[in-house]
């Protein structure tokens, strides 16, 4: 076979993996896990190779991207509609293809966590993952959206574990960083629910065994993200952080709680994808803040590596697409909330 041939197959698969575990919003994962991890190193001093935080930031990255992958294998026959150009419901990749992406990217995840890391670190992502997974196939539909956010939390309990295991029942910034990441995933995925579907002035699928409209629903993000917000202000006054971020972390929570309030009286798909761009860049800005003042203790080589990687995530997001615009099933007369 011709040497182009082969080099543009290889690359047009890449591509499609790229897109099928959207690496353009891997940031939903990875500055979760580490800012547990730093925060565990800045408190145990431990010695880390730059091997071993390969290994880390790689773990979480397939196993972020299978969970991805696992959402869009049992959503194939409802993204025919609503995202119709994904891998899966266009056919540019096969079920069993899904599939397989997701054996080998859990199987490789795992086996790094456990090589480099130990097996507490294991346990945890696997309830995650697990966890994550079941929402997906039977979770979400029989009791709701904020089924989710259970598992979402446990990714800086993971980078916690990781290198302070013994320590995790005991002290208190884990369990904390576990709420704000929760409070997040259920605020970002309440803006995202009225675009999915609103059926007799309800969104389709409901928030926690009962579905409300698409105004109480955007009522409801707000609060989840001012609870954020409150939870990030604890933390950050026991873990001695800057001012300055103290200052994006409120300054953020009141634009997002703010907005949202504001949105809630003109529900629209542009709006409701604002809110989600929003809630996305204040969860990424506010963990990869966290987790560049821990590591600023901990080393400064980990610091400018960890920024770089900020960055490119950043650039990331736009260039791959971010968070594409479902073809919305809300109707005008439902987007006003009546």
């Amino acid at each position: 076979m011709d040497l182009k041939l082969i080099l543009i197959s290889i690359g047009q698969k890449f591509f499609n993996y790229l897109e099928i575990a959207r690496v353009s919003v891997i940031f939903m994962g990875l500055p979760f896990a580490m800012a547990g991890a730093a925060f565990a190193l800045s408190i145990t001093l431990l010695p880390v190779s730059i091997w071993q935080a390969i290994a880390g930031i790689l773990a979480v990255f397939l196993l972020t991207g299978a969970i991805h992958t696992v959402d869009d294998y049992f959503d194939r026959q409802r993204d025919r509609a609503l995202w119709p150009n994904r891998q899966l419901p266009s056919r540019a990749t096969t079920p069993r293809t899904a599939l397989i992406i997701v054996s080998v990217s859990m199987g490789i995840g795992f086996a790094l966590t456990l090589i480099f890391f130990n097996i507490y670190c294991v346990l945890v992502l696997l309830i995650a993952t697990i966890w994550a997974t079941v929402y997906t196939g039977y979770l979400r539909e029989k009791f709701g959206y904020l089924t989710l956010p259970f598992a979402i939390g446990l990714f800086p309990i993971g980078g916690y574990v990781a290198f302070a295991p013994q320590t995790l029942w005991t002290d208190p910034i884990p369990w904390l960083l576990y709420l704000m990441v929760f409070f997040w995933q259920s605020a970002h995925i309440l803006a995202y629910s009225p675009p999915h579907g609103v059926k007799n002035g309800k969104t389709v699928v409901p928030l926690f065994y009962k579905r409300f409209s698409p105004r109480i629903t955007l009522i409801c993000s707000g609060i989840f993200a001012g609870t954020c917000m409150s939870v990030g202000i604890v933390t950050f006054s026991l873990t001695k952080l800057s001012y300055f971020s103290l200052g994006m972390t409120i300054g953020l929570g009141l634009l997002l709680v703010s907005l949202t309030f504001y949105f809630s009286r003109n529900i629209t798909l542009k709006n409701c994808m604002r809110l989600v761009f929003l809630n996305s860049m204040n969860g990424w800005l506010v963990f990869l803040l966290m987790t560049l003042e821990f590591l600023y203790r901990y080393d400064i080589v980990f610091f400018y590596i960890i920024l770089v990687i900020g960055i490119l995530m950043m650039i990331l997001t736009p260039v791959l697409g971010g968070f594409g615009n479902p073809n919305s099933q809300m109707n005008e007369k439902e987007e006003k909330g009546k």
